[in-house]
């Protein structure tokens, strides 16, 4: 629950803890597309935050980016500490962390009208997808020949679910390696019980969870 503080009206939100040190919120935050909501809302974030969400041109926009930094403040109040205080490290590849608190990471996603924020104490990668029609040149430039064939085997609801789930999962891993998006996919097995990572170097843990309107996913370091 958002403090006094920080006066949020959003009561849409769906928590996942991952692991004892590993947190997942969603929210939706399609009421801050509205100007007085996203004005009294606009003082609770650090300047930074306000000036990245006031460069977007469309309300949704702003929403979105303003609704992120009010989950992460949120969400960082647990350990005593406000978004507000906050200074970041940008890395190489665009990827921020909490100059302060190296022993946080965060990770923050957002889709349609909803925004994720994960925060644990190992690098992380957190990803959602809202529910829309399935892009079939998208699916064939980012899957692999077996994902599609995968895909190709479900019916239309399930096949439009499996996709949401394999593209959660690779940005996910894109996140938490901190490489930023390329065209260097990750490709995944998702006929087990849990996701298994096919084509990459390193041990991961993937986390799948399902919010009201779309799918996340979480992808962790193994031993987290």
């Amino acid at each position: 629950m958002i403090t006094d503080n920080n006066p949020s009206s959003a009561t849409d939100s769906q928590q996942f803890t991952i692991t004892p040190s590993c947190r997942v919120m969603v929210r939706d935050v399609a009421w801050l597309a509205d100007e007085d909501a996203f004005g009294r809302h606009l003082p609770f974030v650090s300047a930074e935050r306000r000036q990245k969400a006031l460069r977007f041109k469309f309300p949704m926009g702003r929403a979105l980016s303003l609704g992120a930094a009010l989950l992460l403040d949120e969400m960082l109040q647990a350990y005593g500490l406000r978004e507000l205080e906050q200074q970041y490290i940008i890395g190489e590849h665009g990827k921020p962390s909490l100059a302060s608190h190296p022993e946080l990471h965060f990770s923050l996603s957002h889709s349609g009208h909803y925004v994720a924020c994960a925060l644990g104490s190992s690098e992380l990668g957190v990803d959602i997808q809202h529910q829309v029609k399935v892009n079939e040149g998208v699916v064939r430039r980012v899957c692999s020949e077996a994902e599609i064939e995968w895909l190709d085997a479900q019916d239309e609801a399930a096949r439009a679910v499996g996709f949401l789930r394999l593209w959660s999962l690779k940005e996910s891993w894109f996140k938490a390696v901190g490489t930023g998006l390329t065209d260097d996919y990750p490709y995944f097995d998702l006929t087990g019980s849990s996701p298994l990572l096919l084509n990459k170097e390193g041990s991961f843990r993937f986390f799948e969870f399902a919010f009201e309107e779309g799918r996340g996913a979480l992808c962790l370091p193994e031993g987290e």
